[in-house]
């Protein structure tokens, strides 16, 4: 009958110092925080490559192997303004100059391994760079070797492109933010591409990236124009607003064709070989990057996430705390089954 002190009380609330909200006496954080108006320091900026030179925007290449391994990399250098590797200015049909980007072909690498090839302007994140933004810009598809088609000389297809923002540990090099969006689909008429996201106070400190990748083997095409890029406070000058809840995140559909076991002889052939190639790529639960299904239509079609012509097809998982955008569609429940990840971070198929 008496009171040992023992008791302990969870009280929600946001437990980030630097936010309009911050609540001192929270012990779990609710991801509830909002930010105050991002002055923008040097994440704000407009291009529209209208000069002679690239000068702050850099190249470099991850390689992976066909398990899906990082196996290594090379680069960061100037990007290159007159090719004849992966970038170069040129005249889009409009009249404007704008960034033609495309895959390190010149790599050996690229006939076996997957290539990933970056173009980033990037710096060390400060205070002043909290915040909420909005990233916007043109992507062109050219009239040959546009990203997602079929290389017509050896058949090779599924290269992807996409838009992205990094955050990387400054000593660790782990990936503390990722937010992107698709740009296979553009077409040569060109289209408006945007995403969002937030810089909080724990990413202060760390490596700061933002630009183009592609990925590709067996010489895929992975051709895009880019132009026009605008980044900007979120809201156009608010960036109070927290990231969209999870359930509103964008991703491209999750469909029955996604699977992680086979009904048929083929389907199951094909699993144990998605298996053999890609359960060991330690799927990274953080980012819910690197996880996996099978899907027949990846055999003789070109969807995002297709491993080549395998019949694997990679997936993002949404777990705790993620809010961001991925190039993948979302995985369905079983994946979360298959690798004992919450369910909520999956979906059921349509």
């Amino acid at each position: 009958n008496q009171d040992d002190d023992s008791c302990f009380y969870t009280i929600l609330g946001c437990m980030d110092a630097s936010a309009d909200n911050f609540n001192p006496d929270a012990n779990q954080d609710d991801d509830s925080c909002t930010y105050p108006p991002a002055e923008g320091g040097r994440i704000a900026f407009t291009e529209d490559f209208s000069s002679s030179s690239l000068g702050p925007w850099y190249v470099y290449v991850n390689q992976y192997n066909t398990a899906g391994n990082w196996v290594g990399w090379y680069g960061n250098w100037p990007a290159p303004v007159h090719g004849p590797q992966m970038s170069m200015l040129v005249n889009a049909e409009t009249g404007d100059q704008a960034l033609s980007f495309w895959s390190n072909y010149d790599d050996p690498a690229s006939a076996s391994l997957l290539i990933e090839t970056n173009i980033y302007r990037g710096f060390t994140l400060s205070a002043e760079e909290v915040g909420s933004y909005t990233a916007s810009f043109t992507a062109r598809a050219p009239e040959t070797l546009q990203c997602g088609s079929t290389n017509p000389n050896n058949g090779a297809s599924g290269g992807t492109c996409s838009a992205f923002v990094k955050v990387i540990h400054s000593s660790t090099y782990e990936l503390l933010l990722f937010e992107s969006v698709d740009t296979t689909s553009a077409s040569q008429d060109g289209e408006r591409f945007s995403f969002d996201f937030t810089i909080t106070s724990p990413l202060v400190g760390h490596i700061y990236q933002i630009g183009f990748m592609n990925t590709a083997t067996q010489y895929a095409p992975t051709g895009l124009m880019y132009d026009d890029i605008k980044v900007e406070a979120a809201g156009g000058g608010d960036a109070s607003s927290p990231p969209p809840p999870a359930e509103e995140q964008d991703y491209p559909p999750t469909t029955a064709d996604m699977k992680c076991d086979g009904t048929t002889a083929q389907e199951r052939d094909v699993a144990s070989a998605c298996d053999d190639r890609l359960f060991a790529t330690s799927p990274n639960p953080f980012t819910g990057e690197g996880y996996y299904t099978i899907d027949m239509r990846c055999l003789t079609g070109s969807l995002v996430g297709c491993v080549g012509a395998s019949g694997c097809r990679l997936c993002h998982t949404e777990p705790d705390g993620y809010a961001g955008h991925s190039s993948y569609a979302k995985c369905p429940s079983c994946v979360c089954e298959k690798f004992g990840m919450d369910r909520e971070a999956c979906l059921p198929t349509a």
